[in-house]
């Protein structure tokens, strides 16, 4: 059954974020600052307020270099960048992990820069929701395992990411999704181009949904100079998206495979070039399916403080006419193959619904409006999923899911 959508006049709907919470917020969450530089209002100055932070926390991390692993287990947690330039570095080949996650609790991670010479990111065993946006992940040297891997989760979304590998060390897959269900939206998906050809994406008995990405298989490895074929030889290229007893949903995605080795001197008349690899490989028991039209993103900043001029821009189909949708939880993903492609990724109560008007002949659309203020309370967080109706295809369309983090000016 379809939610019901609390409706705003355009006048009054940009206020939609301070109206929809009449509802009593039972909930205070607290905020965790973390700086390096140990500036003003500091709770930490390195990951250990991670561990501090209590279930349903915000974290919020200023710029600076923190070392790692960054680890949440069994705890609902908000981390986010304060501005640009926080990198947590693992020096080690612990990953940074998000585990055990209750159905009730969630984890997003944004505008983080995780960086580690073995395994970036694991997410294992989480029935609760996880959201990577604005990050990137980058693998630098030894690979031990997939870039990012997906286990056993049951809704992980990454949305307007980057992740890709610098190691010059083979690995099967740049992202694995195992044993779970995971949506791709405005991310760049780069398989490693050095030791050995990388996938994209791999797939096993998962559901995934790409929508506006770039998923690339790395390239193959040269051959060896100075040395008689078959060493000399180009290696195949890696190939972009790889399925075994999986289904996925791609909108407005490329899929680029592999380019292969050049063969080495001086043997280039007895040595040959690899081949590429291939766009797309699904085994017998796999589908993908292929809905029409661009995709849909929405571009927010976070953090905001209270009473900050804020811009939010959208990117669609132009012409089509667009609503933007707010709630304060994550919840299950929702779909109506009937009326509506993509997902619905919002909970509630309280939600509520705001039209823009039609998109421009540019294909965006943007709006400002000063953050309202939430008094008594040190963070509201905000998730924010627009929707547009195409004159084209006569189909509604979901588009990226983004989270807000409204804070109290004085942090």
């Amino acid at each position: 059954m379809l939610r019901r959508f609390t409706t705003r006049s355009r006048g009054t709907g940009i206020l939609a974020f301070a109206l929809m919470f009449t509802a009593p917020l039972t909930a205070r969450a607290q905020v965790v600052v973390i700086d390096a530089a140990n500036g003003p209002g500091t709770d930490y100055t390195d990951l250990a307020g991670i561990a501090a932070a209590s279930d349903g926390d915000t974290v919020l991390i200023r710029g600076g270099v923190y070392v790692g692993p960054l680890t949440v287990d069994g705890k609902g947690l908000t981390i986010v960048a304060d501005g640009s330039g926080v990198t947590i570095f693992e020096p080690g080949l612990g990953a940074t992990t998000v585990s055990n996650l209750a159905a009730d609790q969630a984890v997003v991670l944004r505008g983080l820069k995780i960086s580690s010479i073995g395994a970036v990111l694991t997410l294992s065993d989480n029935q609760g929701p996880v959201l990577i946006e604005d990050c990137t992940l980058e693998h630098t040297d030894f690979d031990f395992g997939a870039n990012l891997r997906i286990e056993n989760c049951d809704q992980v979304i990454v949305s307007g990411s980057d992740i890709y590998s610098a190691s010059g060390y083979p690995v099967a897959s740049e992202v694995l999704v195992d044993g779970s269900s995971a949506w791709f939206y405005d991310t760049e998906l780069r398989g490693d181009s050095s030791l050995g050809a990388t996938a994209g994406l791999t797939a096993v008995s998962s559901e995934i949904f790409l929508s506006g990405c770039a998923v690339s298989g790395g390239g193959g490895e040269d051959g060896a100079f100075f040395s008689p074929p078959p060493f000399c030889n180009g290696q195949r290229g890696g190939d972009a998206l790889v399925m075994t007893a999986s289904q996925a949903t791609v909108l407005d995605t490329t899929l680029v495979p592999g380019a292969g080795g050049d063969p080495a001197p001086p043997f280039e008349p007895t040595c040959t070039a690899g081949v590429s690899g291939d766009a797309l490989v699904l085994d017998a028991s796999s589908s993908m399916t292929n809905p029409s039209g661009p995709a849909l993103t929405a571009k927010t900043p976070s953090p905001v403080r209270s009473g900050e001029a804020t811009t939010f821009d959208f990117e669609g189909e132009p012409s089509a006419i667009l609503w933007f949708f707010v709630a304060l939880d994550i919840g299950p993903p929702f779909a109506n193959s009937l009326n509506f492609d993509g997902h619905v990724h919002l909970g509630g109560p309280p939600f509520a619904r705001q039209g823009l008007g039609p998109i421009g002949a540019s294909g965006t659309l943007s709006f400002s409006f000063p953050m309202p203020a939430f008094p008594g309370l040190d963070v509201v967080n905000v998730l924010l999923q627009p929707i547009q109706f195409s004159p084209t295809t006569g189909r509604l369309l979901v588009g990226t899911l983004s989270h807000i983090s409204v804070l109290d000016p004085a942090f």
